[in-house]
């Protein structure tokens, strides 16, 4: 017989997560209405140590954030030049 646990968690995100596109790396800047005590991680990296951040309960913030390199966690440039039409 199989099992499944669900928790509920009364937190929320505040807005859109804000990202800063840089030349060497992204930075993911998330606002929470709570104190965040959970990970974030790159999408299909879960189970990747380099691509997981998850020490929110040590640092007590309601502004969780995550940098990630390019060449890393599947990261990569993409440069390209927008049409102001």
């Amino acid at each position: 017989m199989d099992y499944v646990v669900a928790i509920t968690i009364d937190n929320d995100i505040i807005g859109d997560p804000d990202i800063e596109c840089l030349d060497e790396e992204i930075r993911i800047f998330v606002k929470t209405r709570k104190i965040f005590n959970g990970r974030i991680y790159a999408k299909g990296k879960a189970d990747n140590s380099a691509c997981i951040k998850d020490n929110f309960a040590q640092e007590r913030t309601t502004k969780p954030h995550m940098f990630l390199k390019f060449g890393t966690c599947g990261m990569r440039s993409l440069r390209s030049v927008s049409n102001p039409e």
